[in-house]
């Protein structure tokens, strides 16, 4: 099997697993995404039917602000209720004349209205006939959001550039969620551009770029419903880059790890901020410290479901970066044994990068059936620095990667 083919048959496998669940085409289908037992997924899916002058001459475009500036309270408590009550709204913005929003409660229940807040910290809040109803987060199954034309517009071109690998169409989509956030007029809107733009600028390699944009999403909950795209850095090379964006991706770290920021009371802000700093010569002792606190991250006393159980997968993530500097150092004969007991607790959306890391620490101990495994595993990351390492296991030996692939892609 030629080299060409594999690396083609990697891409396919990865465009297989980064790609929403249902495809997104313009005005006409609903793209749907599960929150499954693991809350990290996209509870976002975008709908094209938002588009009326009515809805348009209803509610005035407001000018560009940081995503979630009307966001409510993220610390706001939500009643763990099998059948929420509705609360009164009167005192609220009066909801648009077309309020298109799905939320598709697990026992069944379907709501229409104007979805509000989605997110581990705060439940869903959804706006329904003026009134407002709030259900905790892991009681939501599916949430549709209807979307501006250009908001489609850039997730058509993330869809097709993840179809083709066609670069100008990743660069595309990076200008247009950056529009879309700009131009929309509600704070959830803002909130999902700002989570694919990361998507985006991760896949063109500007990954500090992506790490700045995240920073965003944890200020407007600590406990972000997106972990599943959080950038983190797998490689495990020295940082010798003094670009402007890892500077500023730099300094934000800094800050963070040093209580000095809005961030430093989210775990999934202070794990990003401890991997990008884990190979800086300014930051890398906060950053093993951090990540050997967040380790062992626990969720706050009467904490919510959801958040529990982002501290549970903050803390198997922070584990899996601390094998970077067991593969410096040499790793041990019974180091793969334990790092499969956290990769297997890890959901598939998160497994990419610890797979980097194993794929290297197996070949390191001349395992090499298991490195090309985990190699497959990693070729699926958004990160292409992190994909890439299938080609150099897959080259090696083409027949076996072939079968990798294929285990994989099942």
């Amino acid at each position: 099997m030629s080299r060409r083919f594999l690396i083609i048959t990697a891409l396919l496998c990865a465009a297989s697993f980064a790609a929403p669940r249902v495809p997104l085409q313009a005005q006409t289908v609903k793209s749907r995404v599960n929150v499954k037992e693991t809350p990290r997924v996209d509870p976002f899916a975008a709908r094209a039917n938002r588009l009326s002058s009515n809805a348009s001459s209803a509610s005035e475009e407001k000018t560009a602000q940081e995503p979630g500036a009307n966001r409510a309270n993220p610390s706001e408590s939500v009643a763990p209720s099998a059948n929420p009550a509705p609360t009164n709204s009167a005192s609220k913005s009066a909801a648009p004349a077309l309020a298109n929003d799905v939320l598709i409660l697990r026992d069944g229940r379907v709501l229409r209205g104007e979805l509000l807040v989605l997110s581990p910290s705060s439940g869903a809040t959804i706006r329904v006939d003026g009134q407002e109803t709030r259900v905790p987060f892991e009681d939501a199954l599916r949430a549709e959001l209807a979307v501006s034309q250009r908001f489609l517009d850039a997730q058509n071109a993330l869809d097709a550039f993840r179809r083709v690998r066609d670069l100008d169409e990743a660069r595309r989509a990076v200008s247009l969620f950056q529009q879309a956030r700009a131009d929309a007029s509600r704070s959830l809107e803002k909130e999902w551009a700002t989570a694919r733009r990361v998507e985006a600028l991760l896949a063109l390699g500007k990954r500090d770029e992506a790490a700045l944009e995240f920073f965003i999403l944890c200020r407007l909950d600590p406990y972000c419903a997106r972990l599943d795209a959080i950038p983190l850095v797998w490689p495990n090379q020295t940082k010798s880059d003094r670009s402007a964006s890892y500077v500023r991706a730099r300094d934000a770290a800094l800050q963070i790890l040093d209580g000095q920021d809005a961030n430093s009371n989210s775990p999934v802000a202070k794990l990003l901020a401890a991997s990008i700093l884990a190979r800086d010569s300014q930051g890398k002792g906060k950053a093993a410290a951090a990540l050997r606190e967040l380790s062992v991250c626990e969720a706050p006393d009467g904490a919510n479901a959801a958040i529990q159980e982002t501290c549970r997968l903050v803390s198997l993530l922070a584990l899996a970066q601390l094998w970077r500097d067991e593969i410096l150092a040499g790793p041990k004969e019974d180091a793969p044994k334990r790092w499969l007991r956290v990769y297997e607790r890890l959901p598939n959306e998160l497994k990419s990068g610890p797979a980097y890391v194993m794929a290297l620490g197996a070949d390191a101990l001349q395992l090499n059936d298991d490195a090309l495994n985990y190699a497959c595993v990693a070729a699926l990351s958004p990160d292409p620095d992190v994909a890439k390492i299938f080609e150099k296991f897959a080259s090696a030996e083409p027949d076996a990667a072939s079968q990798a692939t294929s285990q994989v892609s099942q």
